[in-house]
C-alpha cells in the first residue's frame, strides 16, 4: 500500500467517526432534551401539589382562627354582661344606702 492509500483510508474513517460523533452528539442532546422535559414536569406537579397543600392549610387555619376569634367574643360579651350586671348590683346597694341615710332623722 502506497502512502496516499492510507491516508484515504484514514481519511474515510475520520469522516466516519465524525458521523458516529455526530450520531452520538444528536441522541445525547435528544436525551437531555427528554430528561429535561421530563423533570421541568415533574417541578411543575410538585408546584401544583405545593400549592394545593398550601391552600388546604390555609382555608383550615382561616377556619380555626374564625372559630376561636367567634369564642373570645362570646367570652368578652359573656364578661361585659357579668360587669354591668355587677355595676348594676352594686348602684342599686349604693342607692338603698343613700335613701337610708336620707331617711334617717
Amino acid at each position: 500500500m502506497v502512502v496516499e492509500e492510507r491516508v484515504s483510508r484514514l481519511e474515510g474513517e475520520q469522516s466516519g467517526m465524525s458521523a458516529r460523533l455526530g450520531d452520538m452528539r444528536s441522541d445525547m442532546n435528544s436525551r437531555f432534551d427528554q430528561m429535561r422535559s421530563e423533570m421541568n414536569a415533574r417541578f411543575d406537579q410538585m408546584r401544583l401539589d405545593m400549592n394545593s397543600r398550601f391552600d388546604d392549610m390555609r382555608s383550615e387555619m382561616n377556619v380555626r382562627l374564625d372559630d376561636l376569634r367567634s369564642d373570645m367574643n362570646l367570652r368578652f360579651n359573656i364578661l361585659f354582661g357579668l360587669l354591668v350586671a355587677i355595676l348594676g348590683v352594686g348602684a342599686t346597694i349604693v342607692g338603698i344606702g343613700v335613701t337610708i341615710l336620707l331617711r334617717l332623722p
